[in-house]
């Protein structure tokens, strides 16, 4: 029943992605078919976690990523949402995604770029601790997994040769794994998994760290990547709860330069 469920939703997304591409305005293609998976993904993800249209990450540092089509945000963080497409800080990120029309060679690498393009996060404005002992495994852990990063794409160049791209810029990528797209989706053609840890295949077949796993998608898996994503999201969930979050260190990196001294007294 959960597969035919997801299945169900792969054939719904075609069928609206080719209504989205009648748009009288071809550059509102785009954006149409990011609206199409983010009412997907938020009519599935936990009540934590909200798909929004996308924009600029940006760290402590003033760091800012590339432009991002949709960026999954956790719910404990302030919001910023008086304008469309905006800033958002890299500590309330959850995931990102570059959604593409047509997946071939350059689509691939641009969306390699801006997916992988997110700022790491300070400790002064994000930490993770378990009761009140601050873990350096557990904050160690969660920087080596999140957020979590995908592409998706409507459509594409045959899978085998998107397989190879893939496989190509992972290799060039080899020293910033982390900067790497956790799935790689061509609705109803393909899904590719990186896998950080290594895994374990249906059959038992081990597969070592670092390892670019490909499935090309049949009729009765035409879901499973939309499965994925949502089961990868759920999983970071739990990390919330460990979460220590300031934002004074913001506050005051932004108006540093316009704050003079004044005299002040006690109060009482």
């Amino acid at each position: 029943m959960i597969g035919d469920y997801f299945n169900s939703l792969a054939e719904m997304l075609a069928a609206n992605s080719r209504s989205a591409s009648s748009s009288a305005h071809r550059p509102d293609t785009g954006s149409n078919r990011e609206q199409l998976l983010i009412n997907l993904l938020n009519k599935h993800l936990p009540d934590r976690l909200e798909a929004v249209s996308g924009g600029t990450v940006v760290n402590l540092a003033g760091e800012l990523s590339r432009q991002i089509d949709v960026i999954v945000k956790n719910d404990l963080f302030p919001k910023f949402n008086q304008h469309e497409r905006t800033i958002v800080i890299c500590e309330s990120v959850a995931g990102v995604l570059s959604v593409k029309s047509w997946l071939d060679k350059a689509a691939l690498e641009e969306s390699i770029a801006n997916v992988g393009s997110i700022p790491s996060f300070f400790r002064d404005t994000l930490s993770l601790s378990n009761s009140s002992i601050l873990r350096d495994n557990l904050q160690q852990e969660f920087t080596q997994n999140w957020p979590f990063r995908a592409i998706f794409a409507y459509d594409g160049i045959d899978p085998d040769t998107i397989y190879r791209h893939a496989l190509a810029c992972c290799k060039s990528h080899a020293g910033s794994p982390r900067q790497l797209p956790d799935m790689i989706i061509v609705n109803k053609k393909l899904c590719i998994r990186f896998l950080r840890g290594g895994g374990t295949l249906q059959d038992g077949t081990k597969l070592p760290a670092n390892w670019l796993h490909p499935l090309k998608l049949t009729e009765a898996t035409y879901g499973y990547p939309i499965a994925g994503m949502i089961s990868e999201l759920n999983n970071y969930v739990p990390w919330m709860h460990y979460m220590k979050f300031n934002f004074a260190p913001y506050v005051d990196k932004a108006y540093a330069l316009h704050s003079r001294e004044v005299t002040s007294e006690k109060a009482v």
